[in-house]
């Protein structure tokens, strides 16, 4: 009986390691990186709730930003907060999966859904779960509470996940390392940006990028586990290069109207008094 059990977990840590099959190493992989993420999303929100040592730095890390706001960094930073609003992220999203269509890229779309839809869903629960107010240094009024930051959030479960699917599917290195540049610079300065403008403290942010990074790991397990099924999928390909430009032209062109003519407009009292 005993060895019929030790045969048993033996075949079974076995399939746990096989590489040719999504439940073996890769689901094993994805599970402990969940079970990571978890755990300091856990401990980070545990020390939220009892204003553990991560509160006082908080409150030092918010005071020093206030001390150095500038007009012009204030400017700076609302061009990239803007990425985060409701509208431009529905844009970012639209477009994206448009792409995807357009290209015959359709093996990311699911796992896209998956990765914004779980970061909406636990921020939205987050949110209301913990119920912590905003920052009384903000600059702008917000209406929501600030535990975890949906805008860190989103540019880790949309922004970054879009880089991830342009780094792992570029045949050249030299272009893998400028869309790693490119979507680490930009997922930065958004999270910089909540800080910056004093609509959250740096524990927000970093709960946003943890539960960012959940849903891009759930995300990518989808995808993983599509591209395991049916290993003949369609990859990107350089006569399709000029779809992904114009609809890249087409987010920057609203990105600008968004930042001249939009939201922007809604700031002016607090940039009017800034200058002042």
């Amino acid at each position: 009986m005993i060895n019929l059990k030790r045969n048993m977990f033996s075949a079974w840590l076995k399939n746990r390691v096989r590489k040719d099959q999504f439940s073996g190493l890769p689901l094993s992989i994805l599970l402990l990186i969940c079970g990571y993420i978890s755990l300091n999303l856990a401990g980070l929100t545990e020390d939220v709730v009892t204003t553990d040592w991560i509160v006082n730095l908080d409150y030092r890390i918010a005071n020093y930003f206030e001390i150095r706001r500038t007009h012009t960094l204030v400017e700076f930073f609302l061009v990239f907060t803007f990425l985060g609003q409701a509208l431009m992220v529905a844009w970012g999203f639209i477009l994206t999966v448009i792409g995807l269509f357009w290209t015959r890229f359709t093996i990311w779309v699911s796992p896209l859904i998956v990765s914004v839809a779980t970061s909406l869903l636990l921020v939205y629960v987050g949110k209301d779960f913990i119920a912590r107010p905003r920052p009384e240094e903000s600059l702008f009024p917000m209406h929501s509470f600030s535990f975890p930051s949906g805008h860190s959030t989103i540019a880790v479960s949309l922004y970054g996940f879009v880089g991830l699917m342009f780094i792992l599917e570029s045949k050249k290195k030299f272009n893998r390392v400028i869309f790693f540049v490119a979507t680490i610079v930009i997922v930065s300065l958004i999270l910089l940006s909540r800080m910056y403008l004093g609509v959250h403290y740096l524990s927000d942010v970093i709960g946003g990028l943890l539960v960012g990074g959940l849903s891009v790991t759930l995300g990518f397990g989808v995808y993983l586990w599509q591209k395991m099924r049916d290993k003949n999928t369609a990859m990107v390909t350089q006569q399709q290069g000029w779809k992904i430009i114009i609809l890249g032209i087409l987010f920057c062109l609203a990105w600008l109207g968004y930042e001249a003519f939009g939201e922007y407009s809604l700031y002016q009292d607090q940039l009017k008094h800034m200058r002042s």
